[in-house]
């Protein structure tokens, strides 16, 4: 099971992390990676943020990234069936450095999943 997470728009990437967790309402800002939840984690560089645009992105610039949610589901859910209906993934930004002023934001363009039966 894969999450195609597309277009994702970030800010202050040069001192955030961000991770991806699975299905886990209430989740505290300071969950850690051990969380049988966590899905991974991803940063973006920023090599020249003023670029070609003036500053401002546009969504051929934004990235995309590709998780596979096959390990998580089986450590939340185990043998038992995921819950009918919708599941989340949740975004959270963490410090990238211990020093760091301030922590991003993330907001995805949109989210994909798709099953794959090998």
């Amino acid at each position: 099971m894969l999450a195609f997470v597309r277009d994702v728009d970030v800010t202050q990437p040069e001192e955030t992390e961000y991770r991806v967790f699975l299905d886990r309402p209430g989740l505290p800002p300071q969950v850690q990676v051990t969380d049988p939840s966590y899905v991974g984690s991803f940063g973006v560089f920023v090599h020249n943020e003023h670029g070609d645009h003036g500053g401002h992105a546009d969504n051929d610039s934004k990235p995309s990234f590709v998780f596979d949610l096959t390990n998580t589901m089986q450590s939340v859910y185990g043998n038992d069936q995921p819950p009918i209906g919708p599941f989340e993934l949740r975004f959270v930004p963490v410090a990238s450095k211990p020093n760091a002023q301030s922590v991003g934001t993330i907001k995805p363009g949109r989210v994909e999943v798709a099953f794959l039966n090998a």
